[in-house]
């Protein structure tokens, strides 16, 4: 790998991801992730250059839950 992903490659990958689907095992839906937070690209921006640099998972992941928190808005 010559160059490290970006926060911006993933959001745009993560956008382009199928409505109510989810990865095999999980409960996560594509909607969950699609309309989250910068912060939640910025931290699998992360995880996914440490497992392109090292080859291997970080071990806090094994220890981490994401889940997502519905808020109710009025407008």
């Amino acid at each position: 790998m010559t160059a490290p992903f970006t926060k911006d490659e993933i959001s745009k990958v993560v956008k382009a991801l199928k409505k109510n689907k989810s990865a095999e095992g999980g409960d996560l839906k594509a909607e969950q992730l699609k309309y989250g937070p910068n912060i939640v690209f910025k931290s699998i921006t992360e995880i996914f250059n440490i497992i392109a640099t090292t080859g291997e998972s970080p071990s806090y992941i094994a220890l981490s839950l994401l889940m997502s928190i519905p808020l109710k808005f009025k407008l």
